[in-house]
């Protein structure tokens, strides 16, 4: 579905009187208690960055990040906790050397030292939540197409909610946890036959 056709079709259940905008909150809101649910694959990425000479932000817009590696170096960097990072970084963010630490600030990957040649890094990262709206792509809503009826429901039982409609949104809010367990199997047989990647192995022969 599509962000339109999501909304028309929850309106077809009693809700034409409310605006795009109104519905469009409710499927977010969805959208998000299903992608924070568990860690999903379908919300992990593995960005190739090339780091210019004397850059220290690396990223914008990201969200929460798993992993990142000095393909150029050979080794993986350090996370942060963002006290540290800051004290450690604080009047600091222009020295130069190999980075060596990692941290999220504000939505930013940065890293530390500031890369002193060009270097690529590999970054995994799980993307946040998206917002919809009524123009929001099938690939929008980031979740496989097979389940954005799973959506649909975790959208009506909140909007049934909001009427205090308490049979409604019992049912609806039932199909939503069937609908996201099945999700939870489809993900796991879909995946039982592959080998995990491992990456750091030292002393492996």
């Amino acid at each position: 579905m599509t962000g339109a056709t999501m909304i028309a079709w929850l309106k077809l259940h009693g809700f034409e009187d409310m605006t795009d905008a109104e519905i469009a909150q409710s499927i977010t809101f969805s959208v998000a208690e299903l992608c924070r649910f568990r860690k999903w694959e379908f919300m992990d990425t593995v960005a190739t960055v090339a780091v210019a000479q004397g850059i220290s932000t690396v990223l914008t817009g990201v969200g929460t990040v798993h992993s990142v590696y000095d393909d150029t170096n050979n080794h993986r960097l350090v996370p942060y906790a963002d006290s540290d990072f800051v004290d450690m970084a604080a009047g600091n963010l222009t020295e130069l050397g190999v980075p060596l630490w990692y941290q999220v600030l504000a939505g930013s990957l940065m890293v530390f030292p500031g890369a002193s040649t060009a270097l690529s890094l590999r970054v995994v990262t799980t993307a946040a939540p998206p917002t919809i709206s009524a123009s929001s792509t099938e690939a929008q809503f980031v979740v496989p197409a097979q389940h954005h009826e799973v959506i649909a429901y975790g959208a009506l039982y909140r909007l049934y909610a909001l009427n205090d409609d308490t049979e409604n949104v019992t049912i609806f809010k039932q199909l939503f946890e069937q609908g996201r367990d099945q999700m939870v199997y489809d993900v796991s047989v879909t995946n039982v036959d592959r080998f995990p990647f491992v990456q750091d192995v030292v002393g492996y022969d």
